[in-house]
């Protein structure tokens, strides 16, 4: 849904790398390919924006745990 995707993906990737920080990339989740939690093609509704928070709360816990 994004021109230049690929390449804003490998932008983001390499500069998390060069600066030794994790990229967390949700958009092969399964929650980006469910439709009732979306109000639009570009953002959460209520219940998919408390999902990825609770998800992204996890992820970021585990990491800050390691």
């Amino acid at each position: 849904l994004v021109k230049g995707k690929e390449e804003v993906m490998q932008i983001f990737n390499a500069i998390a790398k060069n600066n030794s920080v994790p990229f967390l990339n949700y958009d092969n989740d399964s929650l980006s390919y469910d439709r009732s939690l979306f109000y639009n093609t570009q953002h959460l509704n209520y219940r998919g924006a408390e999902k990825f928070s609770r998800k992204l709360a996890h992820d970021i816990k585990i990491r800050i745990n390691k």
